[in-house]
């Protein structure tokens, strides 16, 4: 690696560190939104904190795909930079500018390597394909769960509470089918799956007192009417990516527990009485087992840790509780489209002292014959270049700058 490839990174961010400024812009602005939406529904926040993780999911692939916004943030690079730009057709540039007095030019110097050995980059790309590696370790893991619990459940076609499900689903709207499971006594009731939803419950639910099979099956329809599912595992997606932002993980705690206050907002909205539902919550939380392995992957419908809270908020009297308005919900999420489109475009680039149409060469490749305009005046060596498709640009040389057959081999003091 000679000195014109480090150079050629002047002006930009590495790959990683690219990711997460972005990402870190991308989860401020959710987290803005969800404070001014503090005194909304606990749905309008959970949507925030969705497409703040959607958007963080999409950076790579809207990076790759749309034309670079380039923005004059970053300091300018060294006086040396300009120069590597000649390195486009250094040999033929040098032979052309030998008659200059001034100029310290030698074709045949060797070109000066950099050290041997790993990098920082490649270090810190190491560190978080490691990092990256065991976040999606632990979600591939529950993913296993869930799948094991799936297959050892046994399938639930009749009785009281198959009839109960069927009733609530048309009830909420809930048009998919759902495959109802009975897990262990002590399960703890679990909904997953995307495009073929699952919901577990324990064995003995008959035994349950009046309301509370109906309250635990109208939370966890509405898991599968909202389509949780698909946010949270997205959300630990993008957690997999920015393992490394502990940003991310505060943001995806808050992400299950607004869709926990949603949840719940839509039963008391059902007509179950808040105080009935509170001991609903406390009961089940307290007598079955936490799925402490499968939440990663399935939305559970009691954590110890959440409790707390969404009890203080079912028995809010003030809290708003009502869904995200369509007409509300899609503007924002074009608007948020929008906003992840910008931030991934972003480029910053050098803001001072920077040569007007000076373009690198990793960015303007040498395609064709360049057309050199070349002058000496007072000791500096001014080359201009084109190659008639759009890519030009322009280098003032001072005297000390040595070339070689891998371009620019040194830059003396002064030079």
């Amino acid at each position: 690696m000679n000195p014109l490839d480090t150079m050629t990174m002047d002006g930009a961010l590495p790959p990683l560190a690219d990711l997460a400024v972005k990402g870190a812009v991308i989860l401020a602005a959710a987290a803005c939104a969800a404070w001014m939406l503090r005194r909304a529904s606990a749905s309008a926040r959970h949507l925030a904190w969705a497409m703040g993780f959607a958007g963080m999911l999409a950076l790579p692939l809207l990076g790759a795909l749309l034309p670079a916004w380039r923005v004059p943030v970053l300091p300018a690079a060294d006086a040396a930079s300009p120069a590597s730009a000649v390195a486009l057709d250094a040999p033929a540039a040098a032979d052309r500018a030998a008659p200059a007095p001034a100029i310290s030019i030698a074709p045949d110097a060797p070109p000066v390597d950099a050290p041997h050995g790993p990098g920082l980059a490649a270090i810190l790309l190491l560190v978080w394909a490691a990092g990256a590696a065991v976040a999606l370790g632990r979600l591939a893991a529950s993913v296993a769960r869930v799948r094991r619990e799936g297959r050892i459940a046994l399938p639930v076609r009749t009785g009281p509470a198959a009839a109960l499900l069927a009733r609530l689903a048309r009830r909420m709207g809930v048009s998919r089918p759902i495959e109802l499971l009975e897990g262990d006594v002590d399960a703890m009731p679990l909904t997953w799956g995307i495009l073929r939803p699952r919901i577990l419950l324990p064995r003995g639910t008959e035994a349950w007192p009046d309301g509370r099979l109906e309250a635990v099956l109208l939370h966890e329809l509405a898991h599968v009417r909202r389509r949780d599912c698909l946010a949270q595992v997205a959300a630990e997606a993008a957690c997999v990516l920015h393992w490394f932002n502990p940003l991310a993980w505060a943001a995806l705690r808050r992400l299950k527990l607004e869709s926990e206050h949603a949840c719940d907002d839509q039963v008391l909205l059902a007509g179950a009485p808040g105080c009935d539902y509170a001991d609903h919550l406390l009961d089940v939380a307290r007598a079955l087992r936490p799925a402490r392995h499968m939440a990663v992957a399935a939305v559970a419908m009691a954590r110890p840790t959440q409790l707390r809270t969404r009890l203080q908020a079912v028995l809010s009297a003030d809290r708003r509780r009502g869904p995200v308005p369509r007409r509300l919900a899609v503007p924002a999420l074009l608007v948020a489209a929008l906003g992840v489109a910008g931030v991934a475009a972003l480029t910053p680039d050098s803001a001072i002292g920077a040569q007007p149409g000076l373009v690198p060469p990793a960015e303007c490749p040498a395609t064709g014959s360049l057309q050199h305009l070349d002058e000496v005046t007072g000791g500096v060596w001014r080359v201009s270049w084109s190659n008639g498709r759009g890519c030009a640009g322009e280098a003032r040389i001072h005297e000390g700058v040595r070339f070689g057959a891998g371009g620019i081999a040194s830059v003396e003091r002064g030079g």
